[in-house]
Order: structure tokens, then C-alpha cells, then sequence
């Protein structure tokens, strides 16, 4: 497709290495700008729980590209097809490689709040089912994206309101006995559930990073 004066096979192992590059780059921009920031929106100035941080501000920061790249692909060049392909791409990379990476990085004495896991998970999934009947009919009318932009208002006004009445989050737990004063708290006084949702958030994150 683009032909260039070295061989294929250093051509590949040239972009290689470049996209090896750039996913470093990007994981140590959202390590030490990202990351912080979010904490900083969601802890300290509007006091979010762990749970809606991550349906909010965490997801307007990880969707905005794909957004804005979307948008400018249907009014730049119309093709609806590779536009869908591309977010169910991105989706199906969410959810292997990062969720993979999250995993790899965490602690084993962090546990996830199974509840809160599950809910996600399904609301997830039946997501993606109304996306498979609705691009499988044949068009896609302004009442199908209406309602997709009204399931997501529904399902944070879900997670906000049953926070309110349950408490909020299970905080994330370490099975480690004898942490003495300050149980259940991290580096410079953070909670395991705060740690574990920034280490989500970059997926590379370190656990002693401190905040802002």
C-alpha cells in the first residue's frame, strides 16, 4: 500500500518498534497527566465514588478520541461501515488487552466488588445487543441514537442513585492481615478502591504513585 525504499521486512519491524514507542509514550502521558487529573476531578473537588468516576469523567476521557475520530470519519468521508468497525474494534480491545493489562499490574491482595462488576458487565452486554439489532434492520433512524444516548443517562443515573442509597462502593480489601493504623489504606492515606480505579485508568500505573 505504501511502498518505501527499505524491504518489507524491515518496513515491518521499523512500525513495529514505532508502535511499541507510542503505546509507552501513551501509558507514561496518562500515568503522570491523565491519571492524576482524573483523581484529583473525581476525589477531590466532586468527591465521586470509584464506581461513578469510572462511568463519567474516566469514560468521557477514554471515549472523547473515539468520539471526535468517529464524527470527523462520517462528515469527512461518510463511511458509517468503518466507523463501527472501528468502535466495536476499540471495544473488543478494551476489554482483552486492557482488561488483561489491569489484571497483570494489580496487586493479588485487591478484590473487586463482585456486584458492582457484574452490573457493569451487564449492562454491557446488553448493550451490545441493541447495537446488533439495530445495525442489523435496515437503517438506523435518530430514535435508535436517541435511545442509546438515553440508556447511558439511565444507567448513570442507575449507579449514582443506588449509590446513594447503599452506601457507595465495597471498598477493594486486602487479604493481608496486620496492617495496624490506617487499615484499608494506601500510600499517602488513599484508599485500595481510589489505587485500584487509577491503575485501571492507565492500566500501568504504579501503585505507590502519589496524588497531585
Amino acid at each position: 500500500y505504501c511502498p518505501g525504499p527499505m524491504p518489507p521486512a524491515v518496513t515491518a519491524i521499523v512500525l513495529a518498534g514505532w508502535l511499541v514507542l507510542l503505546v509507552s509514550l501513551l501509558s507514561t502521558t496518562a500515568d503522570y497527566f491523565f491519571v492524576p487529573a482524573l483523581e484529583y476531578l473525581s476525589f477531590d473537588m466532586l468527591n465521586l465514588k470509584p464506581s461513578v468516576a469510572g462511568i463519567t469523567l474516566l469514560a468521557l476521557g477514554n471515549g472523547a478520541p473515539d468520539m471526535f475520530g468517529a464524527l470527523a470519519g462520517i462528515q469527512g468521508q461518510g463511511d458509517l461501515e468503518v466507523v463501527l468497525g472501528s468502535l466495536v474494534g476499540a471495544s473488543v480491545f478494551i476489554s482483552t488487552v486492557v482488561l488483561g493489562g489491569v489484571i497483570l499490574v494489580s496487586k493479588p491482595s485487591c478484590k473487586v466488588d463482585r456486584a458492582t462488576f457484574q452490573r457493569d458487565l451487564l449492562v454491557y452486554l446488553i448493550m451490545v445487543g441493541v447495537i446488533i439489532s439495530i445495525v442489523s434492520g435496515d437503517s438506523i433512524t435518530l430514535a435508535d441514537s436517541a435511545g442509546l444516548l438515553a440508556f447511558y443517562v439511565a444507567y448513570v443515573a442507575f449507579v449514582v442513585i443506588r449509590g446513594a442509597y447503599y452506601g457507595g462502593d465495597s471498598e477493594l480489601d486486602s487479604s493481608s492481615e496486620g496492617q495496624g493504623e490506617g487499615e484499608g489504606q494506601g500510600e499517602g492515606g488513599r484508599s485500595l478502591d481510589e489505587r485500584a480505579w487509577a491503575v485501571e485508568a492507565a492500566a500501568v500505573v504504579p501503585p505507590d504513585k502519589g496524588r497531585p
